[in-house]
């Protein structure tokens, strides 16, 4: 399912794409993502030079992808996120979150009127509310310590209550 934020300039859509040539179709076809301004992905599955790969496409269809590598499941890589931007300098990676969680969060800063963090996350597929939490408190440790307004779309691999209930807007 893809979530949706807007305003008047800003469009900003979530897409756990489980692959980038399904991500790729959607972008070349015009369809859905046409008019986003920001994609937060999810799921992306690429290694490094994979995401060099991804990026001058997009490059090449007028976006621009900052993401992280995927990392390995069992046998075969899992995980994945990125945040394309419609306008190449629309968004500039955020300082210190490449060493974040190989493979579940990825940010950027963009120029929304001030800088706000724009995130992509992705949980432990299958994973507990208690598996979540590492994940979690990393979002909000380094949110806190930028100290910039943010927007984070993800596959939290809970549901809204769960997410509630686990404290996360407290943290």
């Amino acid at each position: 399912a893809r979530t949706r934020w807007q305003s008047p300039d800003v469009e900003i859509i979530t897409a756990n794409v489980t692959c980038t040539s399904s991500l790729r179709r959607e972008l070349e076809s015009g369809v859905d993502l046409a008019t986003a301004t920001y994609i937060l992905v999810q799921e992306h599955r690429l290694d490094a030079a994979a995401i060099d790969s991804a990026s001058s496409w997009a490059l090449n269809a007028g976006w621009r992808l900052l993401g992280d590598e995927a990392y390995f499941k069992v046998k075969a890589l899992g995980g994945g996120t990125a945040v394309m931007s419609r306008s190449v300098g629309a968004a500039r990676p955020a300082p210190g979150a490449k060493s974040l969680m190989r493979g579940r969060l990825s940010f950027v800063v963009a120029d929304l009127c001030g800088d706000v963090l724009i995130g992509s996350a992705y949980g432990v597929s299958g994973g507990t509310c208690a598996q979540q939490l590492p994940l979690w408190k990393a979002i909000a440790v380094y949110v806190r310590t930028l100290g910039l307004p943010f927007i984070i779309g993800a596959d939290w691999q809970c549901t809204p209550s769960d997410l509630e209930e686990s404290g996360l807007p407290a943290l």
